[in-house]
């Protein structure tokens, strides 16, 4: 596994934590008041509601993906389930772009099938934070890991030309993707509109 891939799991990680440790807080309040009950004191209580419900949180947060999983797609062979990530997009509408990252980054070590995910999170670094280098990898990360379908594929594809085209200014960088539409789409109308503009950045470039 590469440092990077560590580095993405880790920050899954550490969002379940902090997901499990809110969630926590009500069991620790419920916790206080059953201490300051039973003569122990509210603290005392606080301390042990709050902990038995962290680990409660966190056991369900790393289970809940993987049981969902297995329930909808039982083979690991067929359509993946279109799924919702309201809770990360809310994060990235509301402009809290890193931790957008991290939830949608948890999305993809319980759905790593799905390339919905990473394409979200290249979005976010594309157009939220303009860091396009990290958008790249991220959306050809949804092309190699993730189960994409052919449409899905086409997409991303041309989402990374526009990338070295618009936002790089190395539209020459493209011809790779612009070759690989040509390759994987014999016939479709992107495919010609993609021959046409090779032909033209090689013109350009002399070659």
């Amino acid at each position: 596994m590469s440092a990077k891939r560590l580095r993405n799991v880790d920050s899954a990680q550490r969002a379940r934590l902090f997901q499990a440790a809110a969630w926590s807080l009500a069991g620790g309040a419920i916790g206080a008041m059953g201490g300051k009950l039973i003569g122990v004191g509210a603290i005392a209580g606080f301390v042990v509601g709050f902990a038995v419900s962290f680990f409660v949180a966190l056991a369900i947060a790393e289970s809940a993906g993987k049981l969902f999983g297995t329930i909808h797609n039982p083979s690991g062979r067929s359509t993946p389930v279109v799924r919702e990530y309201s809770y990360p997009e809310s994060l990235a509408i509301r402009g809290r772009y890193e931790d957008a990252i991290d939830a949608y980054q948890v999305c993809c070590a319980d759905y790593p099938e799905d390339p919905e995910p990473y394409v979200r999170i290249g979005r976010i670094y594309r157009d939220g934070l303009a860091q396009y280098d990290e958008a790249l990898l991220w959306f050809k990360r949804a092309r190699t890991e993730a189960n994409i379908d052919r449409g899905r594929e086409l997409l991303v594809t041309q989402e990374i030309i526009e990338i070295y085209s618009r936002k790089l200014g190395q539209p020459r960088r493209a011809i790779p993707e612009l070759a690989r539409i040509v390759d994987r789409f014999p016939g479709d109308p992107a495919a010609d509109v993609a021959r046409r503009e090779m032909r033209r950045l090689r013109e350009e470039a002399g070659g």
